[in-house]
């Protein structure tokens, strides 16, 4: 434990995470993918199984930058290597440039029009 304060500048960090994965990574990863709707393909393997999940879940939620279009993606973890499965689900919206329109309940959702909380308490 030091009793002074010490000024500089700390080293350069020798790991970053655009040297990992730079801005389009999982573009160009999950894009064979759309030629082939419906067959799964490994995108991610060599991580622990928790990277492996955190990996999965921000490929399905889009919190990553990915194509346009609907992916199903599984975390696996074999013996204790973690892997990370996807498959396009043939979303034509890959296709136009726009998203796939709401179906089912939660489009009947999307019409209706929010009201604001304050007037929900009469």
């Amino acid at each position: 434990m030091y009793n002074a304060t010490f000024w500089e500048t700390p080293p350069a960090s020798t790991r970053t995470a655009g040297e990992h994965h730079p801005a389009g990574h999982w573009v160009r990863v999950l894009e064979p993918l759309v030629k082939k709707p419906g067959k799964w393909a490994r995108v991610a393997a060599g991580m622990g199984q928790q990277h492996a999940i955190v990996l999965a879940h921000q490929l399905r939620q889009s919190k990553l930058q990915v194509p346009l279009g609907d992916f199903e993606v599984r975390a696996v973890t074999v013996g204790i290597e973690g892997r990370v499965y996807a498959r396009f689900l043939g979303d034509k919206s890959y296709l136009t440039g726009r998203k796939a329109p709401v179906k089912g309940k939660r489009a009947a959702a999307a019409k209706r029009p929010r009201v604001p909380r304050a007037a929900r308490r009469v």
